[in-house]
């Protein structure tokens, strides 16, 4: 990890922490800009992910989900031992695409964080999941 993407994640956790929110996602947008810049793709993928959250805290859907549909393409690409970061970036993106008024790529979104949920046994993002597909299903 680089010294100035290091950098960037401290200050935008900082910021987020104190409240400082349109300070974290310019930070977070500078660590996704080096981690571009030098080719990390795992590291992109975490920015990425904080990025999008706090997009989607702020209420702008779209730049979260241009943020958050990156982060999964990533995730899916390098294929990784660890499917919780999949999870959770699917996870957003369900939500982000909710608020868009996308129910079916949020059904995908939700269905598939749930397998990866259920197959880690993370009991809350189970039920997340499920309560978010009822509510849509009931919906369609």
């Amino acid at each position: 990890m680089t010294t100035e993407f290091e950098k960037a994640i401290a200050s935008a956790r900082e910021a987020r922490r104190s409240g400082k929110t349109s300070d974290a996602i310019a930070d977070y947008k500078r660590a996704s800009s080096l981690a571009r810049k030098d080719s990390m793709n795992d590291l992109l993928a975490f920015a990425l992910r904080h990025l999008g959250d706090l997009q989607q805290e702020t209420g702008d859907f779209i730049q979260a989900n241009q943020a958050i549909e990156e982060t999964v393409a990533i995730y899916r690409v390098l294929n990784e031992d660890n499917p919780l970061n999949l999870a959770n970036a699917l996870r957003l993106h369900a939500l982000a695409q909710e608020a868009l008024g996308g129910t079916i790529p949020a059904i995908e979104s939700w269905e598939e964080a749930h397998r990866l949920y259920l197959k880690a046994g993370i009991n809350e993002g189970v039920q997340e999941c499920q309560s978010h597909l009822n509510t849509l299903r009931g919906v369609c």
